[in-house]
């Protein structure tokens, strides 16, 4: 074919599918928010959801898309409404990297993920992103492995993802309405640290994240264990000792921070005790958070919670788990309390026999087609209601927003593989008691700020590396 008709060809491809896709995004219902304790829309609509997490999401998106669209079709179907996933540290150590250095966004990954989000719009499906994940090698330790002391910046992998334009769709991140929240990380924990290296990190990034994006939802993606001296302390998990006293989390003042939309915890009572906790335990969990959550009047979700069952056990072992959460979203939700929704651990693989002992859902399960999908359909079929005092979004005057100046667009697979961040490599020195400082650079032809803005020296020091982080802590 003619060169030139190759290109214009392609062309319209390009704008056909994008039209497709808008036209999808369009049925949304806007950007979600926090208005008088509800997730609300633009039309001040009560936002309600049932959901799942699908940490291996990314990778399905980038090899094998077409699972990505039959996980979404089952979850539509489903009344399955959003869906949280990692961007680094998903479960497959070897999955593909959205970074493959500190400076690094792959192309090929960064397009699953503008596919990832195209199509959770065609099927109504929201996304809470986590950037980060303590746990898995391809998360924080990644970056520790990359960047060591160097000072190279979180904050701008963050810019990068939150700036980035969608291929398929035109959408910035940052205005897709597709996404229904951030999380910072995944289960930040600093081992005997005390509670201030952790809260400090949340404000600043929080804040960071916030100037950048103001439009959507940020929440810290935490597990939610309270510090030594919060009187609700006594709700901690225990082994023998206090180490959920000592994670380093704080859960009470994480959530105070002014870049905090909402509040999150997350349930596993096997990781957490030998021998794992009863359901009675889980209730009293939940409950010490829906009272800390109203006191600070903000909304709450089970962002992740998970039960191990061997097969011949799902109904007897796991499903009371389920069971129980629900009742608790049920009952909180009709009273106007704090517990606005859950997300589940897991939905992500196939739906063949499952050996030996572990949480993964399958469809085939009761736990699904018991306890999910009914609950689920219950949410979806209840009337849609207003909240009082809310605002609609056309009576708001628009967020501002960031001068891209200096911000690459989406690079054509044709040019680069590869999508170059804006990262920081200022070197300054650590204080003890406080993670390392660096200066930014502005983007060229921005003007230089008034002051210099500090960002967080990438896990180095008290709160996040090796010698301070404390990945390894399971209940020692």
């Amino acid at each position: 074919m003619n060169r030139g008709w190759a290109g214009l060809a392609a062309l319209l491809l390009a704008v056909a599918l994008q039209g497709a896709y808008c036209q999808s995004t369009s049925q949304a219902q806007g950007i979600i928010r926090v208005s008088n304790g509800r997730f609300v829309d633009d039309a001040c609509t009560e936002y309600r959801f049932a959901g799942w997490n699908g940490w291996n999401l990314l990778r399905h998106a980038v090899q094998d898309p077409g699972y990505v669209t039959q996980k979404f079709q089952q979850a539509q179907a489903s009344s399955l409404n959003v869906v949280r996933f990692f961007l680094m540290g998903g479960d497959d150590d070897g999955a593909p990297l959205l970074l493959n250095s500190p400076d690094q966004l792959t192309e090929q990954v960064a397009r699953g993920l503008d596919f990832l989000l195209a199509e959770a719009a065609k099927y109504g499906i929201k996304a809470t992103i986590a950037f980060l994940n303590l746990w898995k090698p391809a998360g924080v330790p990644q970056f520790e492995q990359w960047c060591g002391t160097a000072g190279t910046t979180v904050k701008s992998f963050y810019s990068a993802v939150v700036n980035r334009k969608n291929t398929l769709t035109g959408v910035l991140y940052r205005d897709d309405p597709t996404i229904f929240s951030w999380n910072l990380m995944n289960e930040p924990r600093c081992k005997y640290c005390g509670p201030e290296a952790v809260d400090g990190w949340y404000g600043e990034l929080s804040a960071h994240l916030k100037s950048i994006d103001p439009n959507h939802l940020v929440t810290t993606g935490e597990e939610g264990f309270f510090e030594e001296a919060d009187p609700a302390a006594v709700a901690n998990p225990t082994d023998g000792n206090i180490w959920g006293s000592r994670s380093g989390q704080s859960f009470r003042a994480n959530h105070q921070k002014a870049g905090i939309d909402y509040a999150v915890i997350h349930l596993w009572p096997d990781n957490w005790r030998n021998p794992p906790y009863d359901v009675a335990w889980g209730q009293q969990w939940i409950d010490a958070h829906v009272q800390v959550a109203s006191q600070l009047g903000l909304p709450l979700v089970l962002e992740e919670f998970g039960k191990n069952a061997a097969e011949q056990s799902i109904g007897s072992i796991r499903d009371p788990w389920f069971e129980m959460v629900n009742n608790a979203v049920d009952s909180s939700l009709a009273s106007g309390g704090p517990l606005r929704g859950s997300l589940f651990w897991q939905w992500d693989g196939d739906s063949g026999p499952r050996p030996g002992n572990g949480s993964d859902i399958r469809q085939q399960d009761t736990t699904f087609t018991q306890y999910i999908r009914p609950f689920a359909d219950k949410l979806a079929a209840e009337p849609a209601s207003t909240v009082p005092g809310c605002t609609p979004r056309a009576s708001l005057a628009p967020a501002p927003l960031p001068s891209l100046a200096g911000v690459p667009a989406a690079v054509p697979a044709a040019e680069a593989q590869t999508q170059t961040m804006r990262m920081v490599t200022t070197p300054s020195p650590a204080s003890p008691a406080s993670p390392s400082l660096a200066t930014p650079r502005p983007p060229p032809g921005s003007p230089s700020p008034a002051e210099p803005l500090p960002s967080v020296q990438l896990f180095e020091g008290a709160p996040f590396g090796s010698t301070g982080y404390g990945r390894k802590l399971l209940r020692d």
